[in-house]
């Protein structure tokens, strides 16, 4: 795919309940995500790779899954998304059955930024690799993932940062 996602793409898909992989690879997407693309997809569960390395999308809109609250997997989500250079504050508010953020964010090499309290809201037990290679990120919002208790896995997650300042808490390097 080339040029910019139709908005209402999903509009009429209100069965499907997995988005995975389904811009996966698409280099030629540019501009935003639009606005409300998965609004009508109220049982959509898995969200992996489902814009992995779209490396010209440059926005993801706020409330993006704010309709998707039985979501569960976000694996890879924005993974190589080279483009992004911030995370909408609540991204994932909605979505409280969330657990895989495993490289969610990894290789976004512009982003900047992350959102105090991203994960507050969710169950959040795999973040391998979920910031790494995000070579443009300064520092780690203080408690990211203090509402994460079942967290059984840090490993790399934020491995590659390279311009990390402050205190890096023990485990997420």
């Amino acid at each position: 795919l080339t040029g910019t996602i139709p908005a209402g793409l999903f509009d009429k898909c209100i069965e499907v309940t997995s988005f995975e992989g389904v811009f996966n690879n698409c280099k030629g997407l540019t501009g935003s995500i639009p606005a409300g693309l998965f609004d009508n997809n109220k049982k959509a569960v898995i969200f992996n790779y489902t814009f992995s390395n779209c490396t010209s999308i440059s926005a993801i809109p706020d409330g993006l899954f704010d309709n998707n609250s039985l979501a569960t997997d976000f694996c890879g989500t924005f993974n190589f998304c080279q483009a992004i250079t911030e995370i909408p504050n609540g991204l994932f508010n909605n979505n409280p059955l969330a657990y895989n953020f495993s490289e969610v964010f990894a290789r976004c090499i512009k982003l900047e930024f992350i959102p105090a309290g991203l994960f507050d809201r969710n169950k959040g037990e795999f973040f391998w690799g979920a910031f790494m290679g995000c070579t443009s990120l300064i520092e780690i919002p203080e408690g990211l993932f203090d509402k994460c208790p079942n967290v059984t896995s840090f490993s790399n997650t934020f491995a590659g940062c390279s311009n990390l300042t402050g205190n890096i808490p023990t485990g997420l390097f």
